[in-house]
């Protein structure tokens, strides 16, 4: 018997009649399977004699040998270099390519196909795919996993029963064919989407009818008509999401349990940023992610320095705790980032007049580097040379991760174990290389052993008593009482490859073969499967103004929905559920507001503060208040604040000797802020750091001494500090340069990037230079102009200039008179006793955008 069951999800599949002696029961995926258990067991449907595989399982038993991916990948590399033209191959080409050849493997297709996509390279690729399956055919491969003659006759099972499918691969077309040629044996093709009519469903029947398999057709449900009936609640955030879901979700927990719920999302990025809130909301999620441990990311870290002992992959190392240096770390870390180096062979004391770190010992500091740069590793070797250098590294944290395991079987340090016995399988795979390279770089080696490591992950453990988190597209056969969609607005994520194969030159060809197809309509069945196995379902959206997915725009468009707005009701991360509604204008209790005022009035405010006390109150309150920066910059902002404070540093020295430009002088600023001795005994890399320094800083010198020329104003104070006084609010700041004639004064600000405007000043948004011209008119000064410097770029722009002291000699709109100026300083310093009055008073109010903000994970986006 050979049979296509069409039936719609409420019509239940009669298994009992149906089952063999021997069953299996073959479903697209792990999870559809643990799924379909579950609701057998529940219903008491007898399961004995019954198993359970995919297409995939029974693929790896009944099909010719396959080459791994990294076999795969190494072949092709090898293939690429001397098969590719003159194209450079990187590690991504290889990944790019090999992923196309995969695809083309999928979908049956061959080199033949290749040349029909227009386009030289395809015409390359199709050579390279030659060459590359006849590589594998002859040491006994078959890259497209063929099924063996005869491999599925001796079968014991006397029916199968597939379930689930809305349409079938080429390889799973391959099996139902050679079980449909078996004499005696039951097949039944359970397609449970009888509720959506489709040229995809349509061409899945047709094609099982072309092997004898008899349709019986069961009811059609009109799934729109069906839906409309359902309790349907789409509802938009506008911007507060996270407010959204766990307001649904706690108050459904009121009289609901946890098994009552289940999360089906189009985003896994949004699932992981749900999952890593839990603690925070008192709540437990399952979301299936690979298991990391501590030493898999530490032995990454390694590999990655090995490599290049670039400053920041030194200083990662450093901070390695199963792989300790021999001295004080965090006194040699703290002066690895006050030392300013490119790679760690860079550094070379015979060179240097005097060693400046921040550190409390400097021996410590030149023991570590000493440690660090005997740590030799050869750039080429053979393969056994580098699994025995890595190996030992391994071998010394092997025993104190057994005995801590041993010590309590509960520590986290088991990963690490099974991160040990995984490695030890990889570097076995490893060693069978040797047969394929007599030398192999290090670069090359540190590749492949992290594409192991990544071929090697196995899933975390999953908490079976939390909130499901799942991916819509592959939970079959479950029904849910309390189901939520999430991340089907902006965040939704379509798997769609964009790369220099796939592209829309590429893209009808592709089509044409059926290397790409547009999965939109076996999506939206899915959708609509879980939608009918639901008995309540919230739609809940990030923001609807920002866009929604297509499919959830055709869902809402076939059932008439209509969209509310979140109201927010209580505070998410409050273990106790607050009912009551209140007007929520984000003012704190008195208790709260007497501990923040506290911390405001201890602190001195600093020029720059204001700035961001107008753009978003609550962001000062982190970061300026509470202190609660990033952990870390960025190395690259590092290295430029490092590069800012050097050019500062420079430019004082300079303007302090000279009033014209000297080349000779400049050099040797350079060389003494550097810390280098005689330019002709620098390393290349050394050398191009004072060039670029040279370079960079000659330009601006340049544009400065012209302004200063303009009329007559000198350098004459350097960092001058500044302690003002408005209202009773103490600001404290550091002027960079003050350029004097007589009682009147220039100031400068030097800038890396963001250089404010005269209309922000004019719009109380930029107060930094307005506070440094109050401060010096408090002390007797006139100000005849402000000016940003950027050294960058060798540009002065001016934002304040005034007319009664300077002439109107230039086009750009920054002039003052003196009353004009007079009346702006005190239109700012009104502002600024305004913000801090509201921020005292507890009034946090925001009007930032939030876009870029680094405190949206804590904020909640302006949530109390």
């Amino acid at each position: 018997m050979k049979k296509i069951i069409f039936r719609n999800p409420r019509e239940k599949f009669d298994f009992a009649n149906l089952k063999g002696k021997k069953t299996l029961i073959i479903l697209p995926s792990q999870s559809a399977i643990n799924f379909y258990i579950r609701d057998m067991l529940e219903n008491k449907v007898d399961i004995t004699k019954t198993e359970f595989d995919t297409f995939d399982g029974i693929g790896k038993k009944i099909r010719r040998y396959k080459p791994d991916s990294i076999l795969k990948y190494i072949i092709l590399s090898k293939i690429l270099k001397d098969n590719f033209g003159d194209r450079l191959i990187f590690p991504e080409t290889v990944d790019i390519i090999l992923d196309f050849f995969d695809d083309i493997v999928e979908n049956n297709l061959c080199s033949e196909d290749i040349l029909t996509i227009d386009g030289e390279i395809f015409k390359n690729l199709g050579k390279v795919f030659r060459i590359y399956k006849d590589y594998f055919e002859k040491r006994g491969y078959d890259i497209y996993g063929r099924i063996k003659d005869q491999s599925m006759e001796g079968t014991l099972f006397d029916t199968f029963i597939i379930s689930g499918f809305l349409e079938f691969r080429k390889s799973e077309e391959e099996i139902i064919k050679k079980l449909s040629k078996i004499s005696n044996k039951n097949i039944y093709i359970d397609i449970p989407f009888n509720f959506f009519k489709s040229e995809l469903v349509s061409s899945t029947i047709k094609s099982l009818k072309d092997l004898d398999f008899i349709l019986e057709e069961k009811t059609f449900l009109d799934y729109k008509e069906y839906l409309k009936a359902k309790e349907i609640y789409a509802i938009s955030s506008k911007g507060d999401f996270y407010n959204l879901f766990f307001s649904k979700i706690k108050m459904t927990l009121k009289n609901k349990k946890v098994e009552d719920i289940g999360v089906l999302t189009g985003s896994r990025g949004l699932a992981y940023k749900i999952k890593s809130r839990e603690n925070f909301e008192n709540l437990e999620f399952n979301v299936k992610c690979s298991e990391r441990s501590l030493l898999e990311s530490e032995f990454m870290t390694l590999l990655e320095y090995f490599k290049d002992k670039s400053r920041e992959n030194t200083i990662k190392r450093v901070r390695l705790s199963y792989f300790p240096l021999e001295c004080d770390l965090i006194d040699l870390e703290k002066a690895f980032l006050s030392y300013d180096f490119n790679n760690l062979y860079d550094i070379d004391f015979s060179k240097v007049k005097s060693i400046t770190v921040n550190s409390n010992s400097i021996d410590n500091f030149l023991r570590g580097v000493e440690i660090l740069q005997d740590e030799v590793i050869k750039e080429t070797a053979n393969i056994d040379y580098y699994l025995n250098f890595f190996g030992e590294y391994l071998d010394c944290v092997k025993i104190k991760i057994a005995d801590e395991v041993e010590t309590n079987p509960e520590t986290f340090a088991i990963r690490d174990l099974r991160f040990l016995e995984k490695m030890e399988e990889s570097f076995s795979k490893m060693k069978k290389l040797s047969s394929l390279y007599s030398e192999i770089s290090l670069f090359d080696f540190v590749l492949i052993t992290k594409k192991y490591i990544e071929k090697s992950k196995t899933d975390a453990i999953q908490n079976l008593e939390g909130i499901e988190i799942s991916n819509y597209s592959s939970n079959y056969y479950r029904e849910f009482k309390n189901l939520f969609l999430i991340g089907f607005d902006q965040n939704f994520e379509r798997n769609v490859k964009n790369n220099f194969l796939y592209n829309r030159e590429s893209e009808e060809d592709m089509r044409e073969i059926g290397l790409i197809k547009d999965n939109f309509t076996r999506d939206y069945i899915y959708l609509i499967y879980d939608l009918i196995m639901s008995e309540k379902v919230f739609i809940l959206i990030d923001d609807y103004d920002k866009g929604l997915s297509k499919l959830l725009n055709k869902l809402i468009f076939d059932l008439g929905l209509k969209i509310q707005e979140h109201e927010k009701i209580y505070s998410t991360s409050n273990i106790d559920f607050n009912n009551s509604r209140e007007e929520l204008n984000y003012n704190v209790s008195r208790e709260e507001l007497a501990g923040i005022n506290k911390k405001i009035r201890e602190r001195n405010y600093y020029v720059t503060d204001f700035d961001t006390l107008k753009e978003c109150p609550r962001r000062f309150l982190f970061e300026k208040v509470y202190k609660i920066e990033k952990l870390e910059k960025d190395y690259d902002e590092k290295y430029y604040q490092r590069t800012g404070d050097k050019y500062h540093h420079i430019l004082e020295k300079y303007f302090k000797r000279e009033r014209d430009l000297k080349i000779e002088t400049l050099k040797e600023l350079i060389l003494e802020e550097e810390n280098l001795g005689d330019f002709n005994n620098l390393s290349f890399l050394e050398k191009i750091s004072v060039i670029n320094s040279f370079n960079t800083l000659s330009e601006y010198i340049k544009s400065d001494l012209e302004e200063q020329k303009k009329y007559g104003f000198m350098p004459k104070y350097f960092e001058e500090k500044i302690d003002t006084d408005i209202s009773g609010i103490k600001i404290k700041g550091r002027i960079d340069r003050i350029d004097s004639l007589g009682e009147s004064e220039i100031l400068i600000d030097y800038k890396r990037s963001n250089i404010r405007t005269k209309k922000e000043i004019e719009d109380l948004k930029s107060f930094q230079m307005p506070i440094y011209a109050i401060s010096r008119i408090k002390v007797g000064k006139k100000i005849a102009s402000a000016i940003y410097g950027s050294v960058k770029k060798a540009e002065l722009t001016t934002v304040i200039k005034n007319s009664d002291i300077l002439p109107r000699d230039d086009k750009r709109r920054n002039y003052f008179t003196e009353d004009e100026l007079c009346e702006l300083l005190k239109k700012v310093e009104a502002e600024i006793i305004a913000m801090t009055n509201s921020i005292t008073s507890g009034d946090y109010n925001s009007r930032s955008d939030c876009k870029n903000c680094d405190y949206t994970e804590i904020c909640e986006n302006k949530e109390i």
